[in-house]
């Protein structure tokens, strides 16, 4: 019968892939050879090839055709031969060393007749350990999930912006309520901030100077001392390339701070004044007997934030400065016109 022909085919078959996978491949090193003759190389070959061999199940090989059976059974026999003569070798026979070299050629070629032998088998049992259905509801299940989470993002998302719209809204009004001299306070927060800046810079400003100043008097000392001469036209303009560089580094280094320190000294000296010109605004208009009154008040006010302002840090500034209030002033004869 097929069934007791296979089952006697599959056992032989089993007793063949058991004996080769169960080769330690460190043992096919034999150190006890010497350096030149050891098997050091057939060591990570045996590991590929094993590899392969471990991707068969020996308890179901009655699963698979008497021809895949064969295969299998014949690939591990043939392989583990080798195997076998490299832990039978011996230095005593003829040429070892060409003979050692031959077991680890055939050791390297094996893998190729052993995946043709054994394809099959691992294709079967792959297709067989994958199971398509579980893997079908899975995959709904995850584009489920995903759905659902993109639904339950937009809706969160729907909210937040509602949310946004609400809190607009309500700035909004309660901007319209407060006084323009509540507004100083952004203008407050700005200056210290650049306050802060400045200070930092300026202390940078005042490092790289002394650091510039500290590299001006050791180069004196040192060409004073006689250790920086130049014995030579190259060495010259090698000496001066270096001092340019350096020097050049050094002062770039003590404008950029300085730069930087000026720019943030200006606007913190800008966004106090607005803070000061917007914090007593209510003070003025509450003063004012009369609407022009406060409507000029109110331009100043305007000009305050609005018109350029000098503060003698930045280069350039010029006191020629068109304000807010005189362009609104002229508005009415330009439209008469």
């Amino acid at each position: 019968m097929r069934n007791d022909d296979v089952e006697a085919l599959a056992n032989e078959a089993r007793k063949a892939l058991e004996r080769i996978k169960s080769i330690a491949p460190d043992s096919l090193k034999r150190p006890d050879l010497g350096e030149h003759l050891s098997f050091t190389k057939a060591e990570p070959l045996l590991r590929i090839l094993l590899e392969l061999y471990n991707q068969i199940p020996s308890a179901d090989l009655a699963q698979l055709s008497k021809s895949a059976i064969t295969k299998v059974k014949d690939a591990a026999n043939a392989d583990y031969t080798i195997v076998e003569q490299i832990e039978k070798f011996s230095v005593e026979q003829g040429n070892p060393k060409a003979a050692r070299d031959a077991l680890i050629t055939q050791l390297d070629q094996a893998y190729d007749r052993a995946f043709e032998g054994t394809k099959d088998a691992i294709s079967y049992f792959a297709r067989k350990s994958i199971d398509f259905g579980t893997l079908d509801r899975q995959l709904r299940s995850a584009q489920q999930a995903n759905k659902d989470l993109m639904a339950a993002q937009l809706a969160q998302s729907e909210e937040a912006k509602n949310e946004v719209l609400r809190i607009l809204d309500d700035v909004r009004k309660a901007a319209a309520e407060q006084g323009v001299s509540q507004q100083a306070i952004h203008f407050r927060g700005q200056a210290d901030r650049h306050a802060e800046l400045a200070g930092l810079w300026l202390g940078r400003t005042v490092k790289c100077a002394v650091a510039f100043g500290l590299l001006a008097v050791a180069s004196a000392i040192l060409l004073a001392l006689g250790l920086a001469e130049a014995n030579n036209a190259t060495s010259l303009i090698q000496f001066l390339a270096a001092k340019v560089l350096l020097f050049g580094t050094m002062g770039y280094a003590v404008s950029v701070c300085a730069s930087n320190f000026s720019a943030h000294a200006h606007n913190e000296i800008v966004n106090r004044h607005r803070q000061n010109s917007l914090a007593t605004f209510k003070s003025l208009a509450d003063a004012a007997s009369s609407s022009v009154d406060r409507d000029v008040v109110l331009a100043k006010a305007a000009d305050s934030i609005f018109t350029p302002a000098t503060s003698g840090f930045q280069k350039g500034e010029s006191g020629d400065i068109v304000s807010i209030s005189s362009l609104i002033g002229s508005l009415p004869s330009q439209i008469q016109k």
